[in-house]
């Protein structure tokens, strides 16, 4: 592949990770926000809940801490654009690297594929650091040098107080330990750095709890299964993406069996068991792209020597790589597509926001019910008035067994019309106001509204994003 093409395919994908943290708003980052502001202020990290009425001082950890005071404090300083280039680097860098060092037509293609999709998760989001963090920890373990994995254990000090996806990080040290049989005081030393963080072992109490809860696995997208789930994308698109993905799985599993005695050992374990992780949930998908490149490009190596020692070339390689070339670039146009003709659907409620901000110098919002995708903007911009639900929450479960998630299932997600309980669960909570999203924009279902509508509430504001109503 010549250089200035792989030189205009890094242009192309900086400009859109660029454009993603430019543009993409986080549902979590309003919260992000809200508590990194409160750790400037208070110069600690939070341990009991504020920000909600329905959880109201329930104790938690922000296994992302550092990240959200990072962020706030260049907020505040008006440099809100070098959070934008900073989340934009650490999303690019690795793609730029693996460009620069493996040049091949099919790793090329492979890498654009990989940046089409990380692009998907490009915002400013703490998880593009995990995918930073993964690839340096890569970088140190590939190379010779005894000084770089020395400082393995600085880099997981510093990863466990950004983002709780150190803990893989961890896993696939072990896994070179322990294939190497080098470095033990390395993992040691690694594992007892992210001790070092303000809730002690608590933190990796938090991560078991957050993997193993079922409301998170069942009813946030990001949790889900990229091969049933699609993330975000119309039915198009998304047939095409499960068609690109088990391609993508096909391949890998091909080469994990028939070259397996070829690969580094720990590298092949490593990819195997991200690649299983990414195929149960969409969470896992940057951190399996940073295994998958050295993985699929030591792959197309074993391919090339066994097809032209036996036959001197490779039979249709032109022909497939087009063909693949084609398949990635209908995925990125109608990926960028399906997002234009999906924008109502992330509206945030900027109006309603204007709204509750006035009933709320007259006390008249009350408790406030809303959307769980915007319980981390309300509490960014609209701080006088706690909501309901946020993006910390799902796997919240108060010392009496309430849960302001499972509360929230009942009233969006029941098992069947017989078994809907949002009567129960607003009375139970003595719910006063309700913002929740305009239906009728984006043909979504509108069986709450008119609930509501039909017991007497009252639509006190609407617009083509939200609708606000009170009893």
């Amino acid at each position: 592949m010549p250089v200035w093409i792989r030189a205009a395919l890094g242009g192309l994908i900086f400009l859109m990770m660029f454009v993603a943290c430019l543009r993409v708003i986080d549902p979590d980052l309003g919260w992000h926000l809200r508590i990194g502001q409160q750790i400037l202020e208070t110069k600690s990290a939070p341990h009991l809940d504020n920000l909600s009425w329905s959880m109201a001082g329930h104790e938690w950890v922000d296994h992302e801490w550092l990240t959200n005071a990072f962020m706030v404090f260049l907020y505040n300083h008006g440099l809100w654009w070098l959070t934008v280039f900073i989340f934009t680097f650490l999303g690019f860098l690795p793609f730029a690297i693996w460009l620069k060092r493996f040049s091949g037509m099919a790793e090329t293609l492979l890498i654009v594929f990989l940046a089409v999709l990380a692009s998907s998760y490009a915002a400013v989001r703490p998880q593009l650091i995990s995918f930073f963090f993964l690839f340096a920890l890569l970088e140190i373990l590939m190379s010779k040098s005894k000084v770089a994995r020395a400082a393995a254990p600085l880099l997981f000090l510093l990863w466990a107080n950004l983002h709780a996806a150190f803990i893989m990080g961890l896993v696939v040290l072990a896994i070179f330990v322990a294939i190497t049989r080098r470095d033990y005081l390395v993992l040691a030393a690694s594992v007892l750095a992210t001790f070092i963080n303000p809730y002690g072992a608590g933190l990796y109490g938090e991560i078991f709890r957050v993997s193993l809860s079922s409301e998170t696995a069942r009813y946030i997208n990001e949790w889900a299964s990229p091969l049933f789930v699609a993330p975000g994308l119309s039915l198009p698109l998304g047939l095409l993406f499960f068609c690109c993905l088990t391609l993508l799985f096909g391949i890998l599993i091909f080469l994990a069996v028939y070259y397996r005695k070829r690969y580094h050992p720990a590298l092949l374990i490593a990819t195997t068991l991200l690649a299983v992780g990414y195929a149960k949930t969409l969470k896992m998908g940057p951190l399996f792209f940073v295994l998958a490149v050295p993985f699929f490009a030591a792959g197309f190596d074993y391919v090339r020597a066994d097809v032209k020692k036996a036959h001197g070339t490779i039979p249709f390689q032109k022909k497939m790589l087009a063909a693949a070339w084609t398949l990635v670039a209908l995925f990125l146009v109608f990926n960028y597509q399906s997002k234009s003709d999906n924008r109502l659907a992330s509206e945030y409620p900027d109006g309603a926001i204007q709204f509750l901000r006035q009933e709320s110098v007259q006390n008249q919002v009350g408790r406030l019910f809303n959307e769980y995708g915007w319980g981390g903007y309300l509490e960014w911009q609209l701080p006088e008035v706690k909501v309901f639900i946020d993006g910390r929450m799902p796997h919240w479960v108060a010392r009496d067994g309430s849960s302001a998630m499972r509360d929230y299932v009942k009233v969006f997600y029941p098992k069947s019309k017989s078994d809907w309980q949002w009567q129960e669960v607003f009375a139970a909570r003595q719910i006063d106001t309700a913002l929740i999203r305009n239906c009728e924009p984006i043909k979504r279902d509108c069986s709450l509204q008119k609930a509501l509508e039909g017991n007497s509430w009252k639509v006190v504001y609407k617009d083509d994003a939200a609708v606000v109503l009170k009893k």
